[in-house]
């Protein structure tokens, strides 16, 4: 199946990848994607793991799909993301149920695009609606972060999508 747009020519990864890219650059950051229930052992046996290895921006926007999550364990993630970074900014998508530990994560900047779920939170929790790129980006990359589960509860999206478009050159036909 060939993925590419008629009006550009270029595949959704070559699309994606420069948006991320455009993203990443311009707010200096690392795009970390995190599917899942933020709890103990996940960190411990894999986000901790590939934040030391791959962290090279002096912020990072974490995107992350959460339900059913320990505040303790968000404390510890936000507690090891804010040591690691200068600045750590939040979106959340589909967190229904989770705001306490959305709010254990001790972010910079929350960005929740669910307009009752940010109702829902004290004022003072710096929630906010997401900005017309960020949304652009968002919908983008919401399709890969659904994809991933238990196996491969996160990943650092810029290195992910330089590995895909390797692989997609090598064979076009995957």
């Amino acid at each position: 199946m060939d993925d590419r747009t008629p009006e550009s020519g270029d595949s959704r990864l070559d699309q994606l990848q420069r948006l991320t890219v455009r993203m990443s650059d311009s707010m200096r950051t690392d795009i970390v994607l995190y599917h899942g229930a933020i709890t103990q052992r996940r960190l411990e046996g894999h986000f901790i793991g590939l934040c030391r290895a791959l962290a090279s921006a002096p912020n990072v926007l974490l995107v992350i799909a959460t339900s059913a999550s320990s505040a303790d364990a968000a404390q510890w993630m936000g507690r090891f993301l804010r040591e690691s970074y200068e600045k750590v900014t939040v979106y959340a998508d589909n967190s229904r149920g989770s705001t306490g530990a959305l709010l254990a994560l001790g972010t910079d900047e929350l960005i929740i695009i669910d307009a009752e779920t940010r109702a829902a939170l004290d004022p003072s929790a710096m929630a906010r609606g997401p900005t017309a790129e960020e949304e652009e980006f968002l919908n983008s990359i919401r399709p890969l972060l659904h994809s991933l589960d238990d196996r491969f509860p996160s990943m650092y999206l810029k290195e992910m999508l330089e590995v895909l478009s390797d692989v997609s050159r090598k064979d076009p036909e995957s």
